[in-house]
């Protein structure tokens, strides 16, 4: 180290000989030099002080780290230096510095200390939260990080994302923490050739709270927007021959889908549609939960897919490149508006429900379809129907229609009667305590709204109608935003 640097320290627990994780964070950690002029700790940090050498240890209660060697110098001859030199990812995918990507000075990790400056923002971002480089767009740039009046590059090649074929992982798969202990857990998609592909920024983005139960389509579409060279749409009412035409255009498509495995109750669940067989009359998709096939995805029958496709009024996603955007529309037909597809919903919904008046996905289709096209008065009617005839306990997880329908036709006391029985259920809704919020702002209850906004925030920092509705209350502008 120089005079006048300073370097955070970490505590490293180990029992039996094996690593427990990071023990910086709990409490009765002491930090003690054998010579405070050279190296004066201040809690897990050592300022240099003097030209010598000194002994860094860690004390709780009766056990003593092994020491860490703290030399000072008045000159340092080795460079800044950062390994990878050269790093390709796709667009989307994040890396951490201090652990996919390195800099150091002789032996010295500076990872956590350097700036980090990508010299192109619109092909990589660095997310200073989370320590992150972050794809953007394709391209190749320099990204610099600077210590002190020192000085290195790396250079960042950003790839089109495309599909991603594997294996989702968590690291670590499991970990026992002490109270005050903390690690940075990582999300991967493992290739078929065993590349790590780091997907960990956009899944604490959408999910910052561990327990959230539902990201939607309008939060991914977003984050695709705010986050990568990429764009996305959602549109509700889609059919099988247009996740058909879709798959043959070459773009794949995201459905969400109802969904009750073995031993549990329904609940909402994604699918990656990537292929058909008109002569097996099915579709081949890749599932999370099931997996992908080899590779080749799994089988889902044309009808059985689009019963279960139908739970959530048909919705689907794609992520597209913006060079094919007219391609895509193409595609899409009519379905390049999206008040197209509510009205494909609507009309869906009124058949099944002439065929069958007690189908209650077919009424909650039609309570959501009326919704998006601002007819609450005939969206709330559809959903009286449809919670009379026994929805699943987990539907307000996922589909909040019946929050905005009721909510602007007035039946505030309903908003907050389904806001606390789906909380009573589960806390982990946000959408639970924003429709509860924009109900005591309308009353004009500003101190009850900012406190159930807080809560939505709390459960999701990223949850902008509550980040919105929030400004809008302290500001004395509040106008409610629907959610979806």
């Amino acid at each position: 180290m120089l005079p006048g640097e300073t370097i955070p320290l970490d505590a490293v627990g180990y029992k039996g000989g094996r690593s427990v994780g990071v023990i910086t964070g709990l409490g009765g950690l002491a930090w003690q030099s054998s010579n405070d002029r050279v190296a004066r700790p201040a809690g897990p940090a050592v300022t240099a002080g003097e030209i010598g050498q000194a002994l860094v240890t860690a004390r709780r209660d009766a056990l003593t780290s092994r020491p860490a060697e703290v030399r000072v110098a008045g000159a340092i001859g080795e460079d800044l230096v950062a390994e990878p030199r050269r790093l390709r990812i796709r667009v989307g995918e994040s890396v951490r510095v201090g652990t996919d990507v390195i800099v150091s000075r002789g032996g010295t990790d500076l990872s956590r200390q350097v700036t980090v400056y990508p010299a192109l923002k619109d092909v990589v971002r660095y997310d200073a939260a989370t320590r992150c480089l972050v794809g953007v767009a394709p391209g190749t740039t320099p990204v610099s990080f600077i210590w002190g009046k020192s000085l290195t590059d790396m250079f960042v090649e950003v790839v089109a994302g495309g599909v991603l074929e594997g294996q989702v992982v968590v690291e670590p798969s499991s970990v026992i923490l002490a109270a005050g202990q903390a690690i940075r857990p990582r999300v991967f998609v493992v290739g078929k050739d065993g590349f790590r592909h780091d997907q960990t920024e956009a899944a604490t983005y959408l999910k910052p709270h561990k327990e959230d139960k539902n990201v939607s389509p309008w939060q991914m579409v977003r984050f695709v927007h705010d986050n990568t060279g990429l764009k996305a749409l959602y549109r509700y009412g889609g059919t099988v021959d247009l996740i058909k035409r879709l798959i043959a255009a070459g773009f794949p498509v995201v459905i969400e889908k109802g969904f009750q495995p073995a031993g549990e109750d329904w609940m909402g669940h994604y699918l990656l549609v990537m292929g058909y067989d008109d002569s097996q009359q099915r579709f081949l998709a890749y599932d999370s939960y099931l997996g992908n096939g080899s590779g080749n995805g799994l089988p889902h029958p044309y009808s059985i897919f689009d019963e279960n496709w139908r739970h959530f009024n048909r919705v689907f996603i794609v992520v597209y490149e913006p060079s094919r955007e007219m391609e895509l529309r193409n595609a899409l037909g009519g379905y390049a508006d999206p008040a197209y597809g509510y009205q494909i919903a609507l009309e869906t919904a009124r058949a099944e429900v002439a065929q069958n008046n007690s189908d209650k996905w077919a009424w909650f289709n039609m309570g959501t379809a009326y919704t998006l096209l601002n007819e609450y008065e005939n969206a709330a009617i559809a959903y009286d129907q449809a919670f009379q005839l026994q929805l699943p306990w987990r539907m307000l997880w996922y589909q909040f229609g019946p929050y905005e329908a009721y909510f602007r036709t007035g039946r505030f006391e309903d908003v907050l009667l389904l806001a606390d029985t789906n909380r009573n259920i589960t806390p982990y809704v946000e959408e639970t305590y924003y429709w509860k919020g924009v109900v005591y702002a309308a009353q004009g209850d500003a101190q009850a709204a900012l406190r159930e906004l807080d809560r939505a925030l709390y459960y999701n920092k990223n949850f902008v109608p509550a980040q919105e509705a929030k400004a809008q209350v302290e500001a004395g502008t509040f106008q409610v935003a629907a959610a979806r």
